[in-house]
């Protein structure tokens, strides 16, 4: 699905996991105020959590299907460490930057092939969305974990199972975001193959 020429539908695999896993968060948490608490300017909040993520993958698809291949191992790359930055900012606690950057660094590129191999391969067109969100969930309950120990929070205010459903039900809207990209992207795409078949069929015969 690598492209050579970025054209404005190409835009919609950023732009819809975001919106899917925006809308789809304020749904799930009930209200506003609950999806925008970050509790009390020290913890990440569920919107920042869903905007974050959505923009990740969604960049990820962008990048995949229109950009070089360098500039895909860049946004890998650069992508995990703003995050780090941010959230040694908004944590404010002492932590190794090159450890955080490392584990966003990790799950980002888990993420990525879990992405890679679902979304993009023909074989698993019916079943990518329950692949993809399954495995992606899983990813980031082990990272919420992983996270939790270098942050040296209080043992048993979440389980890794409160992580899993959290993450789940957020890579189930950012892969209904892709799909309907991809699907739409397609169709125009099938459209303009036959349009400008016929074309070329109408000069022939001149």
């Amino acid at each position: 699905m690598e492209r050579t020429k970025i054209l404005p539908r190409d835009l919609l695999l950023l732009f819809f996991p975001i919106i899917a896993a925006i809308l789809g968060g304020l749904l799930f948490s009930g209200s506003f105020i609950d999806f925008t608490d970050n509790s009390g300017g020290r913890g990440i909040s569920q919107a920042e959590l869903y905007f974050a993520l959505s923009f990740f993958i969604g960049a990820l698809a962008f990048g995949y299907s229109c950009l070089p291949k360098n500039v895909l191992l860049g946004l890998q790359i650069f992508i995990p460490l703003l995050y780090g930055l941010l959230m040694l900012l908004r944590f404010k606690v002492e932590l190794s930057l090159f450890l955080l950057f490392l584990l966003n660094l990790v799950c980002g590129f888990v993420l990525w092939l879990i992405l890679r191999y679902t979304y993009f391969s023909k074989t698993l067109i019916t079943i990518r969305t329950l692949i993809f969100s399954v495995a992606s969930a899983l990813v980031l309950g082990v990272y919420f974990k992983l996270l939790m120990s270098l942050l040296k929070q209080a043992k048993g205010a979440n389980t890794f199972m409160d992580y899993f459903l959290n993450a789940l039900v957020l890579f189930i809207f950012i892969g209904v975001g892709i799909s309907l990209a991809i699907l739409i992207i397609t169709r125009k795409d099938i459209k303009e193959e036959s349009k400008n078949l016929r074309e070329d069929e109408e000069d022939d015969d001149f």
